[in-house]
């Protein structure tokens, strides 16, 4: 597994990659440079050699050396120590000597400082691989020139410059030749690369140790709004972030500010209103439940508990495990009721019967809707109202319309509306009090001697019985 790099160690890196590149191609650029302006240097010298040289040298000696055989006589030598004189004064030069051409066009040396036998070039040698510019030099003898590259012949690869050499009316009659070794050349070369180097070597830490400081001081803030992230995360919404910055890192610092405001604001808001409704909910007179669709109550309030007789919530929850088998009289009426949810996905004023812990029925209805719960799993939610007193009384009202309509039709058979009024008014009395019974309806009845009565009688000894 990769380590996990934080984010000013990224930065750094990143700088320091940059750096190293940027640096890099500087140094090369800067390396390119130096190197062109080296060459170009060490051609300025050696066409300001080949320009000096030739007035320290004695043409008229220069020209009675015609034969081999005067390789070491005295005009020889003049000319020999000259030269050497003028090779000892540039470290640079590694062959200084003198040409002309022969009868025939062939390039011969005639003066070399050469001491070494073995380098030497003697008097009359001829110079077998003359480069282009020497010989377009003897054609036109304008004036000093330099090779624009180094150019190889038998004695090795050099940097040769030449300037003609002229007797005393001004006739070019030969040329001098001054060469510097290729090594020499790749040396100088080899000490600005190493210069390059060593800078760019040197630059390294300084690069980098700027890196780091740059990456902590531009990922401070960052890190800063990292960890006030993660308090708020954790719950603690009066974290504030302390960045000062006016660029867009402090905006988002502001931003995060004041999202963990709104944040503190939301959650204060839900908390009054979670409260709310759980005051609702357990102060609801109906009841209130969530159910799984098979059957499992999740929650319930005190409404309900009273409502199915038991001691509290978690004794109904724990006790009722299959709320279609435990709590319905009729369990088919689960089953219809979960047919409506799954067809409209809400059901209203649904009545059935319940059974409560003590064993009773009453009425109820019901009203729910299928919802999805914060673990996942689709429940019902609904409430329950006991509605046996209100069928009872909705009852009771049936009963006494129908002893009214039949007091009446009694009572006009036997023309005494007035008389069957006055039962009625007192029938009503009879029915809206609790402490009265039927029986003592029935007695009421008895009293008023009227023959044609005896039917409402017998009605209201069937009402009474349970």
């Amino acid at each position: 597994m990769l380590p996990r790099f934080k984010l000013h160690h990224k930065l750094a890196l990143a700088f320091f990659a940059f750096a190293v590149v940027v640096s890099g191609l500087t140094s090369y650029i800067l390396f390119r440079t130096a190197t062109s302006q080296m060459n170009q240097d060490i051609r300025q010298r050696l066409l300001d050699i080949v320009s000096i040289a030739p007035g320290a040298l004695d043409m008229e000696r220069h020209e009675r050396l015609i034969d081999p055989s005067h390789e070491g006589n005295a005009d020889y030598m003049a000319l020999h120590l000259a030269l050497k004189a003028i090779k000892d004064n540039s470290s640079d030069i590694f062959y200084i000597y003198t040409m002309r051409l022969a009868g025939d066009g062939k390039v011969v040396f005639v003066a070399d400082a050469e001491t070494d036998p073995e380098h030497i070039a003697h008097l009359g040698q001829e110079y077998e691989d003359p480069s282009p510019l020497l010989l377009e030099l003897f054609a036109d003898p304008t004036g000093p020139v330099v090779e624009e590259e180094t150019y190889t012949d038998e004695w090795g690869t050099w940097l040769s410059g030449y300037a003609p050499l002229r007797n005393g009316s001004g006739e070019a009659v030969a040329m001098l030749g001054v060469d510097i070794a290729a090594d020499t050349v790749a040396a100088y070369k080899q000490r600005l690369l190493y210069l390059a180097l060593g800078s760019f070597g040197l630059t390294l830490p300084l690069i980098l140790f700027a890196g780091y400081l740059l990456s902590r001081t531009m990922t401070r803030p960052i890190v800063a709004m990292k960890q006030g992230a993660d308090r708020m995360g954790q719950g603690d919404l009066d974290t504030r972030v302390a960045v000062k910055s006016r660029d867009e890192v402090g905006s988002l610092a502001e931003s995060l500010n004041d999202m963990a405001a709104k944040l503190k604001q939301g959650r204060d808001q839900l908390a009054e209103m979670a409260e709310k409704y759980h005051s609702i909910f357990a102060n609801a007179v109906q009841g209130i439940f969530q159910s799984t669709q098979d059957g499992k109550l999740l929650e319930v309030n005190d409404a309900l508990v009273d409502i199915l007789g038991h001691e509290s919530a978690q004794d109904l929850i724990e006790s009722v495990t299959d709320v279609r088998s435990q709590l319905y009289t009729r369990p088919e009426d689960r089953d219809v009721m979960l047919d409506i949810l799954r067809r409209d996905g809400r059901i209203s004023g649904f009545e059935t019967k319940m059974r409560r812990k003590d064993g009773e029925e009453i009425s109820v209805e019901l009203s729910a809707r299928t919802v999805t719960n914060k673990e996942g799993v689709d429940c019902l939610e609904g409430m329950v109202h006991d509605i046996s007193e209100r069928l009872k009384r909705e009852q009771a009202e049936k009963d006494r319309e129908l002893i009214h309509k039949e007091l009446v039709s009694v009572s006009r058979r036997a023309g005494m509306t007035e008389v069957a009024t006055g039962v009625l008014h007192n029938v009503g009395n009879v029915l809206n009090s609790v402490n009265v019974s039927a029986t003592v309806v029935e007695e009421k009845i008895k009293q008023m001697k009227i023959g044609g009565l005896a039917k409402a009688s017998a009605l209201m000894n069937d009402t009474s019985e349970p």
